[in-house]
């Protein structure tokens, strides 16, 4: 009985003193890591950054630190909406974090929610909202501005020909942020491009000047006095070129013509008779094959789809402003509007169509105007004050029949013309602005000077000719928030 009694009371002992030593490893730090094993037994936030006792750390990932939130561990406190918070709204489209396929973006899974489409009036005019939603497939809302600057990156693009029916097409470029065009040195900004071949083969072989690189999706054969102050480019052979103060990239035969900078070209199938340098070199190599101009099926501005889009999502119920609660004011060609000039404060507008004897649209702010149709006038004039911008997306054609002006020759970035169908100018029309018309073929049946730019399908210039393209235009989307750049 004593042997029985002395072996319980050395199992009780030994079981009690493991057990108690086993059970409180030492955590200095109090982090949840034993000192042991804890790299830094005195640094809270070491290893585990967001550990609960870390003041820098964000447990609860609603992006507020553990030593300001009320509530560290629950990601809906302090902010409701914060995208860690399953029951928040943090993108503003009505749809539960916990369900929204893409929290912080409020273009999915709903492009035509409030959200996505820019919200109110007060929202775009600070710049905060997007000012169209660009049906490209995406879902993703985008702002005037970048829409611009990615679309006119040529003083000329043609998706097929460019013709020159004067003796001289002249382009340059200068920065409208800077001061006016007439006071700065003439830029090498005005790139030209067409995705046609560039040829001259008629009575008339008119000289290019351009100001900036020549990028043809053809042969090249130009007059020999004409000259590009940068890069040339050629899907084709080039069998006159002038003078090229740049690089030359050749796919075919360099003929004749003079670049000065190095000449890429595959020399095992073209031959170089042209000359090269100094101080440039022919540097053998393949020259891919491309079109300059975007101008693909993917590749276009959804310019009936913005405008029809517009019709639903516009300002023109602000009470503030009653000119266009009735959009179709325009469209009665017998009736003249008294609403000429249509001056317009900050706002998206749509207008049903214009078919006026003249109108006059003068944008005071930050403004986007949607015509669901064709502008057919007489007259038709763009202003713009002093620090504002317009985008006009015309989802039919455009016809003027007498002088006109469409847009601003100081500040030509800030006019942006969106043309769904063809364009009929007057002669005597003055562009200060951005015109994008992929499907018109714009002939200018006089001499012409544009500031701004022309993306066309096709151009004919009758006389001497001069684009001065406004570089500011490059930086168009920098103001845009950084969710719709």
């Amino acid at each position: 009985c004593e042997g029985e009694g002395e072996g319980e009371g050395e199992g009780e002992g030994e079981g009690e003193g493991e057990g108690e030593g086993e059970g409180e490893p030492l955590d200095t730090d109090g982090d949840g890591v034993p000192d042991a094993t804890d790299p830094s037994p005195s640094d809270p936030c070491v290893p585990n950054g967001n550990a609960l006792v870390c003041p820098s750390g964000d447990t609860d990932g609603d992006l507020t630190p553990n030593s300001t939130d009320a509530s560290p561990s629950d990601p809906c406190v302090p902010n409701g909406d914060a995208i860690a918070c399953a029951t928040g709204d943090a993108d503003g489209d009505l749809i539960p974090n916990g369900t929204d396929p893409s929290p912080g973006n409020p273009c999915d899974p709903d492009p035509a929610s409030a959200a996505c489409l820019g919200g109110g009036q007060d929202q775009f005019c600070t710049g905060q909202g997007p000012a169209v939603n660009v049906n490209d497939g995406s879902g993703q809302a985008q702002c005037t501005g970048q829409i611009a600057q990615d679309a006119f990156q040529f003083a000329v693009c043609a998706c097929t020909s460019i013709v020159q029916g004067g003796s001289q097409l002249l382009t340059d470029s200068f920065d409208s942020r800077v001061g006016p065009q007439g006071g700065q040195p003439p830029g090498t900004d005005g790139h030209v491009g067409t995705n046609d071949q560039l040829v001259m083969g008629f009575s008339r072989n008119p000289q290019f000047t351009v100001g900036g690189a020549l990028r043809v999706g053809g042969r090249i054969n130009v007059k020999p006095n004409s000259s590009v102050a940068r890069e040339i480019y050629a899907d084709g052979d080039v069998e006159s070129c002038g003078m090229v103060s740049g690089e030359g990239f050749i796919n075919g035969d360099f003929i004749a013509g003079t670049i000065l900078d190095d000449l890429v070209i595959d020399t095992s199938i073209n031959t170089v008779t042209g000359t090269v340098g100094p101080p440039g070199v022919v540097v053998p190599g393949v020259v891919p094959s491309l079109d300059p101009c975007p101008c693909d099926a993917g590749e276009l501005i959804d310019i009936v789809g913005i405008s029809t889009n517009g019709a639903t999502q516009n300002d023109n119920d602000n009470p503030a402003f009653a000119t266009l609660v009735d959009p179709t004011i325009y469209t009665n060609p017998s009736i003249e509007s008294a609403a000429d000039p249509l001056v317009l404060q900050c706002g998206r507008y749509y207008i049903s169509s214009i078919a006026q004897d003249s109108l006059t649209i003068r944008a005071t702010g930050r403004t986007v105007v949607f015509v669901g149709a064709d502008i057919v006038v007489n007259s038709l004039n763009i202003e713009v004050v002093d620090g504002a911008e317009v985008d006009l997306f015309v989802a039919g054609d455009v016809i003027t029949q007498s002088a006109s002006r469409l847009g601003d020759q100081l500040h030509p970035a800030a006019v942006r013309t969106y043309i769904g169908g063809n364009v009929v100018f007057s002669a005597n029309t003055i562009l200060g602005g951005n015109v994008y018309a992929p499907n018109a073929d714009i002939s200018f049946g006089a001499q012409l000077d544009v500031f701004g730019s022309l993306f066309v399908s096709s151009v004919r210039f009758s006389g001497n000719s001069t684009v001065h393209f406004d570089s500011a235009i490059r930086e168009a989307g920098s103001a845009c928030p950084p969710s719709e750049g």
